[in-house]
């Protein structure tokens, strides 16, 4: 079989054309030196600022481990992106992580990149096909995190 009749060939240059447009567009922006990985997590936290958010919720949200968002974490937290403050509904033990003024400054940024990727993808597909595409993925999603 050719890898590059596979499905997950497919799924994994999608993936790098996502990350290769997003570095793009924000390399034409004040946002410099974030990896696709922190932009995300920045994009999850804005989208949830409202309520608190752990450690757990972005690793359910990204199926990430545990080793890896704690990284990403302490990543974001070195260059004043995120902080950690003790949780005002839960155990204090239990840190929340917050936006930074720093990061709030970015989000907006982030955010016109996700509203035009997404326009890219409704015109190019139809809202049938979207419709199909998401169905698909999350079967895949589900199959994959079986294992």
């Amino acid at each position: 079989m050719q890898v590059e009749n596979t499905v997950g060939f497919e799924l994994k240059q999608m993936g790098t054309l996502v990350t290769q447009n997003m570095e793009r567009h924000l390399k034409n922006s004040s946002i410099e030196n974030l990896s696709a990985t922190q932009i995300w997590v920045l994009n999850y936290l804005n989208e949830n600022r409202n309520k608190e958010v752990f450690q757990i919720d972005i690793q359910n949200a990204f199926s990430f481990k545990k080793a890896t968002v704690s990284e990403v974490i302490k990543r974001m937290q070195y260059k004043r992106l995120v902080d950690l403050v003790p949780s005002a509904t839960k155990d204090r033990r239990f840190k929340q992580i917050v936006l930074t003024d720093k990061s709030n400054s970015y989000v907006e940024n982030i955010d016109k990149f996700v509203q035009n990727s997404e326009e890219k993808f409704y015109h190019a597909l139809s809202d049938e096909e979207i419709t199909q595409f998401k169905k698909m993925a999350g079967k895949i999603i589900n199959v994959l995190g079986e294992d």
